[in-house]
């Protein structure tokens, strides 16, 4: 019976780790400014084409 191998990630977690702790938290900033941006009052002046260009940025 062969013996199962497994990939070594000894110098690539920390930088995993780090990578994806950076993108959650400007995921968190960016989810952050549009709720401010869609509660707040400014937002009736602007037009729907903004609005949508808010609500894409935020979905991609």
């Amino acid at each position: 019976m062969a013996s199962l191998m497994l990939p070594t990630f000894d110098g690539t977690l920390g930088c995993l780790f780090i990578g994806s702790s950076l993108a959650a938290i400007l995921y968190g900033v960016t989810c952050v400014q549009t709720f401010i941006y869609v509660t707040s009052d400014r937002t009736k002046h602007d037009s729907l084409h903004l609005w949508l260009v808010v609500l894409i940025n935020l979905c991609v």
